[in-house]
């Protein structure tokens, strides 16, 4: 089957929906399928930053110089028009509601007559400018698609309560591979000195969605009852490490924070399974793949009763839940999990059984293959 993929940003630009398409793109060519790429050079969108080159991509993935506009966060890929419109490919599948790929390749596949495929990762915009363009030009590509692949439940609901209708949703989350979460010896933690300690680790972006301001907030009451304690932060900078250091350094915990950077797959695998208690207070996320990749691992998790992390967190059953906004549940959800250990890792093994039964990789390709075959057939009949 010939697909071609269309994305604002692709690794190595960090993010979730970034290993999302990474993650599909290349588990299909396993499967023998001809996918390419279309996408740029972005490593932020906004403000715009460019990825270090060169970059070490095969040649099934292309990359476009982008047009930015200053007040407005919708980079325009300046070749992806013409490059879609003579792709040797039988359905164009594109990712990200709110952004220009997806728009481009709404209307080429429209003009092309071939099956069009959006996962919009929908996140709620307020703004009077992005309310336009959800209302207009976002409302006419969610209508081109022949189908609406959400990730959650909850993206889908976000959906249908900003008065978008998809005609046809499927459902297929993120996967996980059960055979990357075996026992890893090496403690990441401890070559940084943190041997012996109770670790509270947090995985993700640096940006202000994922509420980490929480969970510094948080750690004040945490220390006081367990000294010993230390939070351990992993992911890029996406401009919040400045001010979350500052907030540190102000409620007078940076001595019992560390600041891990992004790290290599293999120790970030490592981490879930050594970490005490990992948590993710995020403000909004279409997913949550660095919590799903948590539980799989067997580390307890606290996530904000938020956005899709219900999701994937049954309250006392496969992990807790705080409360949106309140680092003082959140630092309460955390003190359980650090002191009632037995209960800790009942949460542990019922979320690690979830993970590994509910959500791989296997699941949601047989979902996605089935998808295009559905789709390519009903256009040639």
């Amino acid at each position: 089957m010939r697909i071609t993929h269309v994305t604002l940003r692709y690794p190595p630009a960090s993010g979730g929906v970034e290993e999302y398409v990474y993650n599909l793109v290349e588990r299909l060519r396993a499967l023998n399928d001809d996918v390419t790429v279309e996408t740029t050079a972005l490593r932020t969108h906004h403000p715009a930053t460019l990825l270090a080159s060169p970059l070490a991509d095969p040649p099934y993935v292309h990359r476009h110089a982008v047009r930015t506009f200053r007040r407005f966060a919708y980079p325009l890929p300046r070749s992806l028009r013409s490059s879609l419109l003579t792709a040797h490919t039988k359905i164009i599948h594109a990712h990200g509601f709110w952004y220009a790929p997806a728009d481009i390749a709404a209307r080429i596949a429209q003009r092309r007559q071939i099956p069009f495929v959006l996962n919009p990762y929908y996140v709620p915009r307020a703004k009077p400018l992005w309310t336009l363009y959800r209302t207009v030009v976002g409302k006419r590509t969610l209508s081109a698609a022949d189908a609406v692949v959400v990730i959650s439940p909850q993206e889908e609901a976000a959906l249908r309560a900003d008065g978008l209708r998809p005609r046809h949703v499927e459902l297929i989350p993120p996967g996980i591979d059960p055979d990357a979460f075996v026992p890893r010896h090496k403690n990441p933690f401890e070559k940084r000195g943190l041997a012996g300690k109770p670790i509270v680790f947090s995985a993700g972006r640096l940006a202000r969605a994922k509420g980490l301001d929480l969970a510094l907030r948080a750690l004040p009451n945490i220390v006081r009852e367990i000294p010993t304690v230390h939070l351990a932060i992993a992911g890029e900078d996406f401009g919040e490490q400045g001010s979350l250091k500052t907030l540190a350094e102000t409620l007078g915990v940076s001595s019992a924070i560390t600041w891990l950077g992004k790290l290599p797959r293999e120790e970030l695998l490592a981490a879930y399974q050594h970490a005490t208690v990992f948590i993710s207070p995020s403000r909004y996320e279409a997913f949550g793949i660095a919590v799903l990749e948590a539980q799989a691992a067997g580390c307890p998790v606290v996530v904000a009763n938020a956005s899709s992390l219900p999701f994937l967190v049954s309250d006392g059953e496969t992990g807790l839940l705080s409360r949106p906004e309140d680092p003082e549940h959140l630092a309460a959800a955390m003190l359980r999990l650090l002191k009632d250990r037995p209960f800790a890792e009942r949460l542990a093994q019922n979320g690690r059984m979830r993970a590994l039964r509910d959500f791989t990789w296997t699941q949601s390709l047989e979902k996605l293959r089935s998808l295009y075959t559905d789709l390519t057939h009903a256009r040639s009949t």
